[in-house]
């Protein structure tokens, strides 16, 4: 079976634990599976099945917090996993105060921390280098990463942020 998926900066949306649970994209798909084998008649082979994680873009970071996720909360009942990437991008693409001073500098002006909600929260502190710090200048056609650098995201206008290019939210805002 292959999952796909278009973008991972940091594989949390993927596979994390949370409050003592193993949630993500990753997870909810491993239990369909379960279930799919475990019914009679099963709809997918009992044994031998291989689940194979496609990433289209994927950052350094994602693959490495994912391939340790894979081995450190895989359930008993899950297939074996194995991911890959069409394209990574490497930390050379990263904006941070040490390449980019100037820009750091622009970031820090117009950050306002009331942007962050419970999600985001869960990245870090703050969110003025992206999701989880992931300082990505990266831009999809169907959205934008909140793993990019905010300016690029972060539309709040009643908090007076208005972003580059909005990020559609897809969890209920806490504001």
């Amino acid at each position: 079976m292959f999952l796909l998926n278009d973008f991972s900066g940091s594989s949390d949306t993927l596979l994390r634990e949370e409050e003592g649970q193993v949630k993500g994209k990753i997870a909810r798909a491993m239990e369909s599976i379960n279930i799919l084998q475990h019914r009679e008649p099963p709809l997918i082979a009992p044994d031998g099945a291989k689940v194979y994680v496609v990433l289209y873009v994927a950052t350094e970071l994602a693959i490495k917090n994912l391939s340790h996720r894979l081995q450190t909360l895989r359930l008993p009942s899950w297939p074996s996993c194995q991911v890959t990437q069409v394209y990574l991008l490497n930390h050379g693409v990263q904006i941070t105060s040490a390449s980019e001073p100037d820009f750091d500098v622009l970031l820090n002006k117009y950050y306002d921390p009331a942007i962050m909600d419970s999600h985001l929260k869960k990245g870090g502190k703050d969110v003025i280098y992206g999701y989880a710090g992931c300082a990505l200048p990266v831009v999809l056609a169907h959205n934008t990463p909140n793993n990019s650098i905010y300016l690029l995201w972060a539309n709040k206008p009643n908090l007076g942020t208005c972003a580059l290019f909005p990020r559609i939210s897809r969890h209920r805002e806490d504001l």
